[in-house]
């Protein structure tokens, strides 16, 4: 028995037969939304960031590229280290903060009674590219009023942002600069 798997194992060496490494990518750079609530005392405005839906076509572990047109492949070698909805919605939310720091802005929902002023709701339709061409994201954002349901800011947004290089790295950082841009838009 030792001796056929030496050979098949000599065999599979011999014949080139190599398993690359798979890779795993993060919309994060380290640096996590804030999923507490404000002080209830606290006279800031409570934003809601949520839901954030995806289409199912990239709403994958594996990155999605497209390839031509119609065409998207689907690369089983790099994928997502977590959940794509969870890390788009914690930068959407990270971003945010960081545009409106006298706002509390926040995860929603969250795991608590209170409940946000204004909610922010992203639906988006678009999130891929062309490796070493340009990535689109494509969106539809409202802002409306907790109590009322009034929606007080609706807008479709579409923005391109051309990549550096034909790396998978160079993609991710691409995708992550269009949520940063989603949320200053």
């Amino acid at each position: 028995m030792r001796f056929h798997l030496g050979l098949v194992s000599t065999l599979l060496l011999l014949s080139g037969c190599t398993v690359s490494p798979v890779h795993y990518y993060s919309l994060q750079d380290g640096a996590v939304a804030s999923l507490s609530l404000p002080n209830s005392s606290d006279a800031r405005q409570r934003v809601g960031v949520g839901p954030v839906s995806l289409p199912k076509l990239i709403n994958r572990p594996q990155l999605v590229v497209r390839v031509s047109g119609s065409e998207v492949a689907f690369e089983e070698k790099h994928q997502w280290g977590g959940r794509l909805q969870e890390e788009l919605t914690q930068l959407l939310t990270q971003s945010l903060q960081g545009l409106h720091p006298t706002e509390d802005v926040y995860i929603y929902p969250a795991e608590t009674r209170a409940l946000p002023a204004r909610q922010w709701s992203v639906d988006i339709q678009q999130l891929d590219g062309v490796l070493g061409g340009s990535v689109q994201l494509q969106a539809q954002c409202r802002l409306f009023d907790k109590n009322t349901r009034q929606t007080l800011f609706e807008r479709n947004v579409a923005l391109t942002e051309t990549m550096s290089s034909q790396r998978m790295d160079a993609y991710v950082n691409a995708q992550r600069t269009l949520i940063k841009r989603l949320a200053q838009a």
